[in-house]
């Protein structure tokens, strides 16, 4: 929080790609994913393996932060540099539950992309240009 009011860049990376939004993710945070998420941040930014902050969520079975990622339009079929998915973590590290959760996801008719405020696209399409 004190960093975003500094005026941190949101999507700011380290040495190995990660995001702010990658570590919450990979460390279970559903709440500071929500604020990064509001704050504009890139839902689909990957790091230097192509790993998404799905990907790390998956990985490490975050299953409340898969359902935060996936209502903010994360693709669920994403690939890394491997050509891994977020599933595909899950199911290698025996993260059972998350890799219910993943095909659940997949199985819904409407997906979180249409569900999106027009407020939440606009904030993606600045942090992509």
């Amino acid at each position: 929080e004190r960093l975003l009011s500094a005026g941190a860049h949101i999507d700011a990376k380290n040495r190995y790609g990660w995001t702010a939004l990658g570590w919450a993710a990979a460390n279970g945070h559903d709440p500071c994913l929500e604020r990064l998420l509001s704050a504009g941040a890139h839902v689909h930014a990957k790091d230097s393996d192509g790993n998404t902050a799905l990907h790390n969520a998956a990985r490490w079975g975050k299953v409340p932060c898969l359902r935060v990622l996936h209502s903010h339009g994360a693709r669920l079929d994403a690939k890394n540099n491997e050509g891994k998915t977020p599933l595909d973590y899950a199911i290698r590290r025996g993260k059972t539950e998350a890799a219910a959760v993943l095909r659940e996801l997949m199985e819904q008719p409407q997906r979180a992309a249409e569900q999106r405020t027009s407020e939440q696209r606009a904030a993606e399409q600045r942090a992509a240009e």
